[in-house]
């Protein structure tokens, strides 16, 4: 796609380049330089510059030779995931009444699966229940563990029926 483009801008062979483009789109790496091999190119560092038989210089960009990623669409969580998932002991306090329940939960849950064993625990299962710990309210899609909640901390339970 990219390389198409490259391609009517600069100078080179029209077989390198597309030897540089299948390489480009194979998904194995020794596949890859199998093909670039045959055609007789020189990679220096990376694809990003390569060189022909005849000395001829072919510059790539990075996002011809790799997909772009959007950062966006990568989670935090799966970048802060913990190696080994605890079980915690949460107190959660009801603002309406102080009362205060404890939980016992696996960090990697979300706060909605918490919620909902709330909801259970105080056979109440219509309520809407919104938690804040840390001074932060804690968002149903979120694990537990993104909010670096401790064994044993209190967590502010809203609740409205």
């Amino acid at each position: 796609m990219g390389l198409r483009n490259t391609e009517t801008r600069v100078d080179g062979q029209a077989g390198i380049w597309s030897a540089l483009r299948l390489a480009c789109e194979s998904e194995e790496s020794g596949t890859a330089e199998n093909i670039l091999k045959d055609v007789g190119i020189k990679i220096v560092n990376s694809l990003q510059i390569c060189y022909d038989g005849l000395g001829n210089m072919y510059k790539l960009p990075i996002y011809v030779i790799n997909y772009p990623i959007s950062y966006a669409e990568i989670k935090i969580e799966e970048i802060k995931a913990p190696l080994d998932p605890k079980e915690l002991k949460l107190k959660i306090r009801s603002m309406k009444d102080q009362s205060v329940n404890e939980i016992t939960i696996n960090e990697m849950k979300t706060i909605k699966n918490l919620k909902e064993q709330y909801k259970q625990l105080i056979k109440n299962e219509s309520a809407k229940i919104r938690f804040f710990a840390k001074g932060k309210e804690l968002y149903d899609d979120k694990s537990i563990y993104i909010y670096e909640l401790t064994d044993g901390i209190t967590i502010l339970a809203q609740m409205s029926i």
